[in-house]
């Protein structure tokens, strides 16, 4: 793997990490979603709320596989990069609850990785 890939590997990871992050200290606690519910609620209500309908409908899934497909049918560096760019994507859809269309999503984009021609070094010179 390139120093570009394990770098877009490593940020997949850490969007990954902050997902789960999210999910498990904003969303999941049945405390908040109480506060929430209660007249006086706070401002970071809102924003928690739309977090919660985008996972419900399963935009960031959507968008992982809208463009892990892209990425598995274009050809060149183009289908790699955004290839890369799905895996964080994609990593969101799995801890936010979408993996019906991350799964898909991240087994396209490493496909499309693992098919691009390697690319080309140029010949050393005496």
């Amino acid at each position: 793997m390139t120093r570009s890939g394990l770098r877009y590997a490593a940020v997949a990871a850490g969007v990954a990490a902050l997902a789960a992050l999210l999910r498990f200290q904003f969303i999941e606690p049945q405390a908040l979603g109480i506060l929430c519910a209660s007249q006086a609620a706070p401002w970071w209500c809102l924003p928690r709320e739309a977090i919660i309908l985008a996972f419900h409908f399963e935009v960031v899934g959507g968008i992982a596989l809208a463009l892990g497909v892209a990425a598995f049918f274009l050809d060149g560096p183009r289908a790699v990069r955004l290839a890369w760019v799905t895996l964080p994507f994609a990593a969101t859809g799995l801890a936010l609850y979408n993996a019906t269309w991350a799964a898909p999503a991240i087994l396209l984009s490493l496909m499309a990785v693992v098919r691009a021609p390697p690319t080309a070094t140029p010949p050393a010179r005496p």
